[in-house]
């Protein structure tokens, strides 16, 4: 649009002239007119060009959101699809680990037995092995009725056929446990701890599926070391459980 300025000096070129005053004033405001149809034309032109703008920009947004939205169920439905994954390798190892506490159980069991049988059979000599050279005769006397004594309970117990039936139950299923977990170790390997692999081998080892203490191997060795291999595969396998499973106990 012209300036006052702009506007007096077309005028006073206009008056210099030969045109008429009439006709310099329809030729101003024919001017003027056509000054302020161009501004209004400009302003229109730069108003439709930033509604388009604005429409190309929304139009971008739309599609970025899109595709952001895209991406995010994309990725929400990875981390469902890995939860749900997670989950169940979670539940398929609790399931292996309680499997497993249970064979040990079994195995433990049997140790209970053959060690109450140890200790039976071990009772006299821990007694004859406490005589004392100043005991009176009476004393004497009584000390080896109470080995005689010890020695009929050891024998009572090894024969009962209460005893017997139950010594076989639990070796049978010793047998069992033994087979058990070295399949388990086989068919579970890809997801059972190589640690558990590891523990429960040394245990099998010590153990074995027909156990029997060793040449040179004592009565109360033999129970020592088939409690002890047993005892340490429950404890090994119980803090590997619990790591691996994220297992927390709480004490209030």
């Amino acid at each position: 649009m012209l300036t006052e300025k702009q506007l007096y000096e077309l005028i006073k070129a206009l008056q210099s002239s030969t045109f008429t005053t009439t006709q310099i004033i329809f030729l101003t405001l024919g001017i003027l007119f056509l000054a302020i149809l161009f501004n209004y034309v400009l302003a229109r032109l730069n108003e439709k060009a930033k509604i388009q703008e604005n429409n190309a920009n929304y139009e971008r947004l739309k599609k970025q959101l899109i595709e952001n939205t895209e991406a995010i169920k994309g990725i929400d439905k990875k981390i469902s699809s890995e939860l749900w994954i997670s989950q169940q390798v979670w539940q398929k190892k609790y399931e292996l680990y309680e499997n497993i506490y249970s064979l040990l159980f079994n195995i433990k069991k049997w140790v209970d037995y053959e060690s109450g049988i140890i200790d039976l059979h071990m009772a006299p000599h821990y007694m004859a092995n406490s005589y004392q050279p100043y005991f009176t005769a009476e004393q004497e006397e009584h000390f080896w009725q109470e080995i005689k004594e010890a020695q009929k309970d050891y024998d009572t117990a090894v024969n009962a056929q209460e005893t017997k039936e139950k010594g076989k139950k639990l070796q049978q299923k010793l047998l069992e446990a033994m087979t058990s977990l070295a399949e388990v170790m086989i068919t579970k390997s890809i997801i059972l701890n190589p640690k558990v692999t590891s523990s429960l081998k040394i245990m099998i080892a010590e153990i074995g599926h027909d156990p029997f203490p060793y040449d040179y191997e004592e009565p109360d060795a033999y129970g020592d070391r088939i409690n002890t291999a047993i005892d340490g595969a429950i404890e090994a396998v119980k803090q590997l459980a619990l790591e691996e499973l994220q297992i927390v106990h709480r004490v209030n």
